[in-house]
């Protein structure tokens, strides 16, 4: 028995009828696909522009689903977050975190430490002063490294002697 066959209007190919989409179309699902590329690379500006459309319209009516599933699922919510927030994978998450955010010493963090207590405003600070911070941050906690393990080191000494 043969296999049933279709021509594509588009690329002018004999295809079985598995190469076209369920709903009666005359062209095959590969011409249809090489279509919305070409057209979405094509119209890229009014594609972004009417999914922020979309979005900021539906913002709202989001927002007021969100809070009344938190409303009516309470106990089961902090029930979840009670249980994930004592296991030791939130633990281990958290501690990573923390780590390679102390490490990153971003831009906004430097900022922070500046303007800590001095009334100044994070915008104000040159950005040459920022990585003069981040330098002296840097520097610090070489030393502080440097001196933790070096004072192990001259106890294990002293005690030899």
């Amino acid at each position: 028995m043969m296999e049933a066959t279709k021509q594509c209007c588009r690329c002018l190919e004999t295809k079985p009828l598995a190469a076209f989409n369920l709903k009666p179309q005359a062209a095959c699902k590969a011409c249809i696909n090489l279509y919305q590329v070409v057209y979405r690379e094509r119209n890229r500006e009014l594609i972004r522009e009417k999914a922020k459309a979309y979005s900021r319209a539906k913002q709202e009516e989001r927002r007021e689903y969100l809070t009344t599933y938190r409303n009516t699922h309470r106990e089961k919510l902090n029930a979840n977050q009670r249980v994930y927030s004592s296991s030791e994978e939130r633990k281990i998450k958290d501690k990573e975190y923390f780590v390679k955010r102390n490490e990153l010493l971003t831009d906004g963090d430097v900022r922070h430490a500046l303007s800590r207590g001095t009334g100044l405003k994070k915008e104000a600070i040159p950005p040459e002063l920022v990585e003069a911070k981040r330098l002296q941050i840097k520097i610090r906690r070489a030393l502080l490294n440097g001196a933790n393990t070096g004072s192990e080191s001259k106890e294990e000494g002293q005690g030899d002697t």
